[in-house]
């Protein structure tokens, strides 16, 4: 991972670390007219640049002389999603978890260092990302050491939880938040009225 690839990947622990459940991604499709044409193959000219002289700064894709291809930025935004997506099923796991222990005793001793450990992961540590969306990590090893810690807490929490009990949880919160969504949706329309 190249340490100038961080910003793109950080942006799920950005998200996480402000609440949000949405974030939407745009690209502008113009302006082509300026591009420097190079040649994949000779029969199939293209532009691989995103306008002017920038080398495609900002593109999340490339036209290509076939249709376009996913940028090294791209890929990097969809592993922050992946990790966005890590970081929800721990939130799950982590209640699954912390309901069972409080039905079954023996299991609260075993789930307590895991808990402890998610409510922390959740938090997004701040040496991943600072105070605030200006100031984030630079440094691959950092996101990497979190995605791991991550995903070896989500192997540890998979072994004293079922699935089922996981997907009862994800099941109520998205039962909660259509909820949420409706009753948001009536204020305004009653508000507009």
């Amino acid at each position: 991972m190249h340490r100038h690839m961080c910003g793109a990947i950080i942006l799920a622990a950005m998200v996480s670390s402000a609440g949000a459940d949405t974030v939407t991604l745009q690209q502008g499709a113009g302006g082509y007219g300026g591009c420097v044409t190079a040649t994949l193959r000779p029969e199939k000219p293209f532009a691989p640049r995103g306008w002017g002289a920038t080398n495609g700064d900002g593109m999340l894709f490339y036209p290509g002389p076939d249709g376009p291809f996913s940028s090294v930025r791209f890929e990097n935004i969809r592993d922050g999603i992946e990790d966005w997506e890590s970081h929800l099923a721990l939130r799950d796991y982590a209640e699954a978890l912390k309901t069972k222990a409080e039905k079954e005793p023996g299991v609260k001793a075993k789930a307590a260092p895991l808990l402890e450990k998610a409510r922390a992961m959740l938090a997004v540590p701040p040496d991943v990302v600072g105070v605030d969306f200006s100031k984030w990590t630079w440094e691959p090893e950092v996101l990497l050491k979190a995605r791991r810690d991550l995903g070896e807490t989500l192997d540890a929490m998979a072994k004293l939880v079922t699935e089922a009990q996981v997907q009862a949880v994800a099941d109520a919160r998205r039962q909660a938040d259509v909820a949420r969504q409706r009753a948001m949706l009536k204020a305004r329309a009653a508000a507009a009225k």
